[in-house]
């Protein structure tokens, strides 16, 4: 009788130790991004969590983008393919768009035509080492002045509005994302 008391009682401390430690669940398995523009000559990383498992990356087109053993993807051409990345026996995927330097100016002319439908791009050109290019938006076609001055990250996607912004294009913001 003694014997089953120390029992019951042990079995209590046990259960009540495993009420206050509760056993945690692995979290979901997932991609950083499902899909993606990459300018080409440029790179992203894609990044798999919620597993310590070995990952194997692959590309459905080689001569698009290469994707190395970290998920490093470069851009090799224009065009749109899939990066894999497969966990076990899952797969998760990527959709990758390679875009040229002149297409990613474009995008920003689109997005400045938006608020502003008689806006041209007048030219771009690099602006550095680190994936910067100057494009310079005119209000009327032809014509320099005026002028908007446009830094956009080739590898963020990312543009700053400078020169002329605040006076001749007073509906854009400072910044904005023109792909992800």
């Amino acid at each position: 009788m003694k014997h089953k008391r120390i029992i019951s009682i042990l079995l209590a401390l046990v259960f009540a130790i495993g009420l206050m430690c509760p056993m945690q669940a692995d979290a979901a398995v997932k991609i950083s991004k499902k899909k993606t523009t990459i300018v080409e000559g440029f790179s992203k990383t894609l990044k798999i969590t919620g597993t310590s498992k070995k990952v194997k990356w692959s590309s459905s087109n080689k001569n698009i983008a290469t994707v190395n053993s970290k998920g490093k993807v470069t851009g090799n051409q224009t065009g749109t393919c899939t990066i894999k990345a497969k966990v076990g026996r899952k797969i998760y995927k990527c959709k990758v768009k390679v875009i040229s330097k002149w297409e990613a100016s474009v995008l920003v002319e689109k997005y400045v035509k938006k608020k502003y439908p008689s806006c041209w791009l007048y030219e771009y050109e690099p602006l550095d080492d680190y994936g910067h290019i100057a494009i310079c938006i005119t209000k009327t076609q032809g014509k320099i002045n005026p002028y908007m001055f446009v830094e956009l990250n080739l590898i963020t996607g990312k543009a700053y509005f400078r020169n002329g912004r605040a006076k001749l294009f007073p509906k854009l913001p400072k910044s904005a994302k023109i792909w992800k």
